[in-house]
């Protein structure tokens, strides 16, 4: 997740720390998606109503067939 502009858009929903990761629920123009994200030890975290930025790196991609 990233800041707004970047990638497609999404406001967060709800999130919720589980220990080494950070779980969002987000909506993306009316579809909803769930992130998990590397908690960050300096605390950074979106709130819920911020908007953000998703990008994903297509080389973190998988298929499962």
């Amino acid at each position: 997740l990233g800041a707004p502009g970047a990638g497609t858009a999404a406001t967060v929903e709800a999130f919720e720390f589980l220990g080494g990761v950070v779980r969002y629920r987000l909506d993306m123009a009316g579809q909803r998606m769930v992130v998990d994200t590397p908690h960050r030890r300096d605390g950074r975290t979106h709130v819920v109503g911020s908007a953000v930025g998703v990008t994903v790196d297509p080389k973190q991609i998988a298929v499962l067939r």
